[in-house]
């Protein structure tokens, strides 16, 4: 899998864009788009075209770190989300996390709690981590439009088998008509339900 468009632009928005080296929050020599490494000193000037290779190479080394420690399946803003978190706090990091347990387990209410803690550096609460965790956990908790309409296909299609063919159950949410299931998907989809 790889992130979507939101996660990378999550990326951008979070970690600015400085074409000069300089020492972030804990003091770690950071440069373009949030990048560290040995590389990484005082003095060092950046193209903005090498900021953006250095970001897809960064994001793609993440990507592969989600993809072997997660093991359950993710929608494509689940995955992004962690991208974008994971690129701030580090795989090490992730990989230890309650975050990946909980995701792990399918617990993706929970673990979409777990991003809200990661909000401090040097020990100290940051607003900017804070607005940034807040955005990664919309992201991992925002459904895509396609598994809502596959989501109301599958309710309407039950409710549809009902109809020719009665069953003993008598749960009223069972008996959606396909105009209540799409009148559903559209209320989420506006942020309405």
């Amino acid at each position: 899998m790889r992130i979507n468009q939101q996660g990378i632009e999550l990326i951008k928005e979070f970690e600015g864009l400085r074409l000069k080296s300089y020492k972030d929050a804990v003091g770690i020599w950071t440069i373009g788009y949030g990048s560290t490494g040995k590389d990484i000193g005082p003095n060092l000037i950046w193209t903005e075209q090498q900021c953006l290779d250095r970001l897809r190479h960064n994001v793609e080394e993440f990507e592969r770190a989600i993809e072997r420690l997660v093991t359950v399946n993710l929608t494509e803003n689940q995955f992004s989300a962690l991208v974008c978190f994971v690129y701030n706090v580090g795989a090490g990091n992730f990989k230890s996390s309650t975050m990946l347990k909980l995701i792990n387990k399918s617990d993706f209410a929970g673990a979409a709690i777990q991003f809200l803690r990661w909000n401090k550096a040097g020990g100290k609460v940051l607003d900017g981590l804070t607005r940034r965790r807040q955005a990664e956990k919309d992201l991992f908790e925002k459904e895509e439009i396609t598994e809502l309409c596959t989501t109301a296909m599958t309710t309407s299609t039950e409710a549809s088998s009902q109809i020719t063919q009665p069953q003993k159950s008598t749960n009223p949410t069972k008996k959606l008509t396909m105009l209540e299931s799409i009148v559903r998907v559209l209320k989420r989809l506006l942020g309405m339900g």
